[in-house]
């Protein structure tokens, strides 16, 4: 009984790291890729305030800075910019602009406070 208990243990064990090891292996291209990539693009904050890197989808990157209810929020995955946008008193703002891999953009959402205004697709990929 303990012989089983104990083989139990280790086939978890060594699940366990051969399955972090997968993810990290995974996630550490593309995840990596995109840290260098969104670290190699400029984002100031204000004075008074700090930038913070969060987690965002999959394997990507949120930038915005901290205690700013008003201000630029960008998000990264896959090596690239997706999502460019503004926040004024807490609420998405302006222009957000969506991009594709290739670095064009792909629509543009118009905000005012929060609420949607309208939606631009953008099939030009000149643009």
């Amino acid at each position: 009984m303990v012989r089983n208990v104990l083989l139990l243990l280790a086939i978890i064990v060594i699940g366990y790291f051969v399955g972090v090891s997968y993810i990290s292996h995974l996630m550490s291209s593309s995840s990596q890729e995109t840290w260098e990539a969104m670290q190699s693009t400029d984002f100031e904050c204000p004075a008074g305030t700090e930038a913070r890197t969060d987690g965002w989808g999959k394997l990507g990157y949120s930038r915005t800075c901290v205690n700013l209810t008003n201000g630029k929020w960008e998000a990264w995955e896959d090596g690239y910019k997706n999502i460019d946008g503004y926040y004024e008193q807490g609420k998405k703002h302006g222009v957000w602009i969506f991009y594709r891999s290739d670095g064009s953009m792909s629509k543009k959402i118009q905000y005012s406070h929060g609420v949607e205004l309208g939606v631009d697709e953008i099939t030009d990929r000149s643009q």
